[in-house]
């Protein structure tokens, strides 16, 4: 049985601080913000900002998942960030490795000097394993929604616990670096 499941998730900040630089160069720091959001243990560069992240294990009923997924993370012309899978592997379950699609876009922009906002879709394709094909549709499809939208949550929280004190960070950084005199030497 092929089951889908899909979630989406909002974010909106505000930055209630006067700025020293302005959020649309803060978001073509794309390498800087992967690190920000995502754990460096958990985190492998592939290179052209291709990276590896390794989530911790998802319980999906008497299942223990463990995607590890390939993002894209860029900033494209018009200052937009964005992040795109492009492969993902199940970890600890080769049954269902061959049966599992997972595909992840987002997007944060800036829509003022103060605030940022972004949308994040998750959807999953997985051919369910003999073990829950007896599990009615509505509580796979209940179960399954609300672990994508638990993982995405994760993230807006990560997004707003750490993104604007890293900016805040970054443009002190960036604004008093620009003021010290060169090095002697």
């Amino acid at each position: 049985m092929l089951s889908r499941f899909a979630a989406s998730q909002a974010v909106e900040l505000t930055i209630h601080q006067p700025i020293a630089r302005s959020l649309q160069d803060y978001l073509r720091q794309s390498e800087r913000i992967v690190y920000t959001l995502f754990n460096h243990e958990q985190l492998q560069v592939l290179g052209n900002h291709l990276y590896r992240f390794e989530m911790r294990p998802l319980q999906f009923f008497s299942l223990q998942l463990r995607p590890i997924v390939d993002l894209a993370v860029w900033t494209n012309e018009a200052g937009v960030l964005q992040i795109q899978s492009r492969d993902c592997q199940l970890r600890g379950l080769d049954l269902l490795a061959a049966r599992f699609r997972l595909d992840l876009e987002g997007e944060l922009m800036a829509e003022s000097s103060h605030a940022l906002t972004g949308e994040a879709r998750l959807n999953v394709e997985v051919q369910m394993p003999p073990l829950l094909r007896f599990t009615p549709r509505p509580m796979l499809e209940a179960a399954g929604n609300a672990l994508l939208k638990g993982v995405l949550l994760t993230i807006r929280q990560q997004i707003q616990r750490r993104l604007i004190e890293d900016y805040l960070l970054w443009s002190q950084e960036s604004c008093c670096s620009s003021v010290l005199p060169p090095p002697l030497g």
